[in-house]
């Protein structure tokens, strides 16, 4: 029906312009192709609508210019012809250049909010590593292929639409559609696709193909991979909001595991520009369904609102208006790098992820911003480092004689240190190694064949370079000693891994290596132990030392004297790496509660 309408409606104002039969049925014509496959939306401020107009204008002028010689003559369509051309000038010249940032740069500055410095290490918590995600895009569509590829029959009729990753339950989880592998295939099945692939984006072997729901068969009926009105866009723009702003049509599940796609709405806050997300809506795969929300009101488990384009093109005019649009200096300038990822915090919360750059800046950044994907909270972080194309390039670096590709990094929160995650692809796309990168310092390089591995060379490397754990990481050296309540082991990539918990320690679970001490692989439950980690709150622990106080190996004088000199060394290190926190601490104090405490010092001498 919106169809239908607007072509009736160019095919009057293309009657009254021309006064002729051909000029109206080519403009009605062209203008139910374009309102059928383009889908114009039909708002002031959305260029859809002017182009239709632009087109009906342009062909009866071109009429116009071809009829007979008495035209001119003709007075009420000479008139018609000059208010189209009026009408055509104001379309392609006046609302450009007035939409502009010309004339509209605070507006274009202020789209993203006024984003405040954040702290980091206190906004985060410590990595937990069985939340990393070690599956990017490319391995979860290579998994979900072969998982399709397990079942031939339904391999040759559908094929694995775009993976979105989402939290469900809590856990990490790539979610694609199925969808129809041609036109004939979709002619030829009414009831819909049979279902959706799931990935864990932690455990490769986690792969699912879901094709029933609550014990009844799934067919998601409303795709991306539809014809005519069953095509998604098509549908909800023939269903009440042809007058909106559509876009970032994502395939999300509830907690339930119910499908949907989650459908951003936006609006232009200058002139023909400036979108900005106002709400969302949601449709069925199964029943078509629809309901709109405004941001406040959209169901928890949305984990998608704020479009990546639309939040990259706010963050960069912020950045690019910062004084203004005269600004031939570039005074201050700031753009975000190439690329973008998603992170989820330990709030539950999805945010945008991506550098912040001075312009004309290749290899550093001045810090790094998250952006909340549903309310568009902006959390910047000042604190320069590497780009993340930088830290790809060192990740490989550190095996560079394997010649590995790199994933795209992810943001994790390593003892309060700003931290890439990347994982390094043979030519086969298999996830071979893994790297933890620092934002900071990107020669800062920890590599492994596993996260254990990986994580544990990562903290070596901080510790080298004396910033083991960063000021106010919320994350504190601890020692644990008990006797161990149980005690289990695991063989995963040719490394074998102890899990322990200990008596007053019951709320966290403990893992190492023998790496760390030969005592872990003798021990059994019932021992005295003592434990030493760092305290970030998480419930898994790695630990960074380990001694069972009931096992005493003979030692030489020899083995005594260079076990005094590593622990002297390492006591050494320690107290270095305190002094320097401290020092750093102290340099972020304000000035006024430096001289607060110093205040309080000189009274505590006097006394």
């Amino acid at each position: 029906m919106t169809h239908i309408v607007l072509t009736i409606i160019m095919a009057a104002i293309a009657l009254a312009i021309s006064r002729r039969a051909a000029a109206t049925v080519i403009s009605a014509a062209l203008t139910f192709v374009i309102s059928y496959f383009g889908l114009p939306t039909l708002s002031w401020g959305f260029w859809g609508i002017i182009w239709t107009i632009t087109l009906t204008v342009t062909i009866c002028l071109i009429q116009g210019l071809i009829i007979s010689d008495d035209y001119w003559d003709y007075q009420p369509r000479w008139i018609g012809v000059i208010i189209g051309v009026i009408v055509m000038v104001f379309i392609l010249i006046v609302i450009p250049i007035f939409t502009g940032s010309l004339f509209h740069a605070n507006s274009y500055h202020g789209l993203l909010g006024s984003p405040k410095p954040r702290t980091y290490a206190t906004d985060t918590s410590p990595v937990d590593l069985s939340q990393i995600r070690i599956v990017d895009q490319a391995v979860a569509d290579r998994l979900g292929d072969k998982k399709l590829g397990e079942q031939p029959a339904l391999g040759s009729q559908v094929n694995i639409g775009t993976m979105n990753i989402q939290q469900v339950n809590g856990q990490l989880y790539w979610v694609a559609p199925l969808n129809h592998s041609g036109f004939f295939k979709w002619l030829s099945n009414g009831r819909g696709t049979p279902g959706y692939i799931m990935v864990s984006a932690t455990n490769e072997s986690d792969v699912r193909l879901i094709q029933e729901l609550n014990g009844q068969p799934l067919f998601l009926k409303y795709n991306k991979g539809n014809y005519f009105g069953g095509h998604i866009h098509r549908y909800i723009y023939n269903h009440g909001f042809s007058t909106k702003g559509l876009t970032d049509f994502s395939f999300e599940i509830d907690d339930n595991g119910h499908p949907f796609w989650v459908v951003t709405v936006f609006e232009r806050r200058v002139g023909f520009a400036g979108d900005d997300a106002v709400g969302v809506i949601t449709l069925d795969a199964q029943n078509g369904n629809l309901k709109f929300y405004n941001i406040n009101e959209a169901p928890t488990w949305i984990d998608r609102i704020q479009p990546e384009d639309i939040i990259i093109s706010q963050i960069n005019d912020w950045g690019k208006f910062v004084h203004g649009w005269w600004n031939p200096s570039d005074l201050e300038k700031l753009a975000a790098t190439p690329g973008t990822s998603l992170v989820f915090g330990d709030d539950g919360q999805c945010y945008w992820y991506t550098g912040i750059t001075s312009v004309g800046s290749d290899e550093g950044t001045v810090g790094f911003m998250l952006i909340n994907t549903r309310t568009k909270e902006v959390r910047y972080y000042n604190q320069p480092g590497a780009t993340e194309t930088a830290a790809m390039g060192s990740a490989r670096g550190a095996v560079q004689d394997k010649e590995y590709t790199s994933s795209f990094p992810i943001l994790y929160n390593v003892s309060g240190n700003p931290t890439y995650f990347i994982t390094l692809k043979d030519r086969a796309g298999l996830v071979k190694m893994m790297a933890f990168v620092s934002v900071e310092n990107y020669q800062i390089v920890g590599v492994g064949d596993n996260l254990h591995n990986a994580l544990r060379e990562y903290r070596r490397a901080l510790s080298g370079r004396g910033n083991m754990i960063a000021p106010d990481a919320g994350v504190s050296f601890r020692e644990a000693e008990g006797s161990i309540q149980r005690f289990g082991m695991e063989v995963s990539q040719n490394s074998v891994y102890y899990y322990l918990i200990i008596k007053g320690f019951e709320n966290k679970l403990f893992v190492g290596s023998s790496d760390i001490s030969v005592e872990l692989s003798v021990s059994q439950i019932g021992d005295t132990v003592k434990v030493s980690f760092d305290d970030g709150g998480n419930a898994i622990v790695d630990m960074i030392g380990f001694d069972n106080l009931e096992i005493e190996f003979q030692t030489t004088d020899a083995t005594v004297g260079v076990e005094s000199q590593f622990q002297a060394v390492k006591d050494t290190t320690r107290r270095h790496r305190d002094q320097n926190n401290l020092d750093a601490r102290w340099e972020q104090l304000p000035l006024e509660q430096k001289r607060e405490i110093m205040r309080q010092r000189q009274i505590s001498d006097g006394n």
